[in-house]
């Protein structure tokens, strides 16, 4: 079942109301961001352009590691996935492709394995990756994992990567939903998939009382790309700390289509995951 099965997702269907329920988040908060965005979509490319490519990302997810052979990627599949990985490419691509198959393949396997928990498995990825005790490794191989498991079946699994929400640091997008969450001295939010799962659930309420339906967990994606993206702007412009990683800010939309890897492709279609000797 979807893990936001109660709402309809087409034409035809009918919409059960929202669910009244405690949250953390404040609605007027993600009303902005989500308006913010959608302003800056329609004058430019369009929502339905985003929305696109991210169902593009989802139909090639599907094809690579939707199948009985999910586990068995060689290096091309590899590279294939990482190129849409912003946060996943630069430090998990050396270690990830270099691996011998087979190792690779238990890997995988363990993290296909549906009758665990989905953060679980994320989580027991991470651990077992070849990060040589590298925490930005690490970092990068859970978003890795999470990226897989969330592109592989959307409606399933939400977006669980640490820009999401980052238990360690206690940084992420759902924090910037919460409403003074800059003077709080403990966050409060968990550190289980139902975190991210509720998260969803709870935008995805909003999203509903707004009129949208369709592309649900799409927009969701957007919207906390939205709320980390001004973070990272805010925090760009205090400490200089985020330019040199993402670039110029000419687009407003340029951060939020870098977490999502749905940047446009470089001129002659160069691969923008760094190229590495030709392994297993």
């Amino acid at each position: 079942m979807p893990w936001f099965a109660k709402r309809g997702s087409g034409e035809g269907r009918a919409i059960e109301p929202p669910e009244q329920r405690q949250s953390p988040y404040d609605a007027a908060i993600l009303g902005s961001k989500f308006d913010q965005l959608v302003e800056t979509m329609g004058a430019g490319l369009g929502v339905e352009h985003y929305i696109e490519s991210l169902a593009a990302k989802q139909a090639l997810f599907e094809e690579v590691v939707g199948g009985a052979d999910a586990a068995r990627l060689d290096r091309d599949a590899c590279l294939a996935l990482l190129e849409y990985m912003f946060t996943a490419r630069r430090k998990f691509a050396g270690p990830f492709v270099s691996m011998a198959l087979e190792e690779r393949e238990r890997l995988l396997e363990a993290l296909w394995d549906e009758d665990t928990d989905s953060l679980e498995r994320i989580r027991a990825f991470a651990e077992t990756a070849p990060t040589g005790g590298d925490r930005k490794v690490r970092r990068a191989a859970w978003d890795f994992a999470a990226e897989c498991l969330h592109f592989r079946a959307p409606e399933r699994c939400p977006l669980m990567t640490r820009w999401v929400w980052d238990p360690a640091t206690e940084a992420g997008a759902l924090r910037e939903l919460i409403r003074g969450s800059d003077g709080l001295r403990e966050v409060p939010l968990g550190d289980t998939s139902g975190t991210y799962e509720q998260a969803g659930e709870w935008i995805a309420d909003q999203l509903a009382e707004r009129g949208y339906y369709r592309s649900i967990p799409f927009l969701i994606d957007l919207a906390l790309a939205q709320a980390y993206s001004d973070y990272m702007q805010a925090m760009s412009f205090n400490a200089g700390m985020v330019t040199g990683e993402l670039g110029a800010k000419a687009d407003p939309l340029e951060f939020v289509v870098k977490l999502l890897g749905i940047e446009p492709p470089r001129r002659g279609g160069r691969s923008r995951v760094r190229r590495y000797p030709k392994g297993h």
